[in-house]
């Protein structure tokens, strides 16, 4: 979903969006919800100075599986593990294949919990000032933070020798960043 407004006079501009997505990854537990909101403004103060802002905030939640390793992602196991071994036994347990080290993919998925929770708010306001007809300075504060979340719970669980985890763990990743920035140049 997308909504915008836009508008504005000889001396003043603004544009102001909305965004909301979800999104179904294409193996099952991988999906993402994403909400966006941006606002940029700007005004002609003086015939020589003008002055602006653009600011944005956004805020995700993702489901993610492995898929990054080379070995274990649910998409190699998937590809790679033989077409005779059953998802579950008969007892309805796991099975494992008999006939190559490779992961029951459908098992790895039941037992993937891992999400990531992450915000970003990026500014920055500036201002122009004509100092001559083709000389224009001009000046920006900007600022970024972004704080992600990253969880992720991992059950004991016993497939077969090489398939098994015999604690189950639980853990939070925690990443903080902010930037400045305060660029100043001359345009001409």
């Amino acid at each position: 979903h997308f909504l915008s407004a836009s508008g504005g006079t000889e001396k003043l501009n603004y544009y102001m969006s909305f965004n909301h997505a979800d999104e179904q990854g294409i193996i099952q537990k991988s999906d993402g919800h994403y909400n966006s909101f941006r606002i940029n403004s700007s005004a002609k103060i003086r015939p020589w100075l003008k002055m602006g802002e653009n600011l944005s905030v956004g805020r995700n939640v993702i489901h993610a599986v492995n898929e990054e390793d080379e070995w274990n992602a649910v998409l190699i196991e998937a590809i790679s593990i033989d077409p005779i071994t059953k998802v579950r036994k008969d007892d309805g347990s796991w099975d494992g294949s008999k006939f190559n080290t490779v992961a029951n993919p459908v098992a790895h998925l039941d037992r993937t919990k891992a999400e990531s929770r992450d915000f970003d708010f990026s500014g920055d306001a500036y201002a122009d000032i004509t100092i001559l007809k083709d000389f224009v300075w001009s000046s920006k504060f900007g600022y970024n933070q972004t704080y992600s979340n990253f969880y992720d719970w991992k059950p004991s669980f016993f497939v077969k020798v090489g398939e098994e985890n015999h604690q189950t763990s639980v853990s939070r990743d925690y990443y903080e960043s902010r930037e400045w920035v305060a660029p100043s140049f001359l345009t001409w």
